[in-house]
């Protein structure tokens, strides 16, 4: 009777909380029960956790189950509500449907964008009323490659109280199978000028400044009021070539 009593008791201590059975251990062993206490810790190794579903996101919210973050197909992705939105893979970042979201809203704009293989930044430069040609964007034209795009810009002056603004656009090509490159540049439509007051005017040319392996856009720009303005110019790149571009 003893023995059976002695044996229920180990049953019973087999399976309370903090006692196990490792392969490596003895009949019995007491391991106490660890964990991070719940005001916070430090974990020493990789938290692993499940990888979840669109519906049932991994990274979850207490208060919405449904929303937070999951793995899937060698990635990482969002899901709101229970619906994916954002998938980010090892080259790529994407939204999950397409013509669907917006990135950024009314009152909440990013600051500058960039891409490799269209808008590429804006650049704004102080210039002088009737100056010489100011560099304004060069783009690289490698050997045996080539290059192009348009520039969208808008041009800003002061009279006293009147405001003075040009706006146009102007696209370029260049190519080269040696270190000098081919470049062409042409006036997209015709620009458009708007003044606050009086009859004033604001006309800016472009040029083509071609040098070794670049393709450079130059810009003068000059009103018709007596003395020397300061004028802004104001340009967004837009190339579809992966090339380098730099605002000087």
């Amino acid at each position: 009777m003893k023995k059976l009593l002695i044996a229920c008791a180990l049953l019973l201590l087999w399976s309370a909380p903090g006692w196990a059975q490792p392969n490596a251990c003895p009949p019995l062993c007491f391991y106490p029960q660890k964990g991070l206490a719940t005001t916070g810790g430090t974990l020493t190794g990789p938290l692993l956790l499940p990888d979840g579903t669109a519906a049932l996101p991994g990274i979850a919210f207490a208060s919405t189950p449904t929303t937070g973050f999951y793995f899937g197909s060698a990635s990482i992705q969002a899901s709101i509500a229970g619906v994916n939105k954002l998938t980010i893979a090892s080259s790529q970042v994407f939204p999950a449907a397409t013509d669907a979201y917006d990135l950024g809203t009314t009152g909440r704009l990013f600051y500058s964008f960039w891409l490799a293989r269209g808008t590429q930044g804006a650049k704004t430069k102080a210039l002088t009323d009737a100056a010489a040609a100011t560099a304004f964007m060069t783009a690289a034209v490698p050997t045996n490659g080539w290059a192009g795009g348009e520039l969208v810009w808008t041009a800003t002056s002061l009279s006293g109280a009147d405001q003075l603004t040009t706006q146009g656009r102007i696209r370029f090509a260049g190519a080269t199978t040696a270190a000098t490159p081919v470049c062409t540049i042409g006036v997209v439509g015709t620009d458009l000028a708007a003044v606050s007051g009086g009859a004033n005017t604001l006309i800016c040319t472009w040029t083509n400044v071609v040098a070794a392996q670049t393709c450079a856009l130059s810009v003068t720009c000059t009103n018709n009021l007596a003395g020397t303005q300061a004028i802004t110019m104001n340009g967004r790149y837009d190339m579809p070539i992966a090339n380098t571009v730099v605002f000087p």
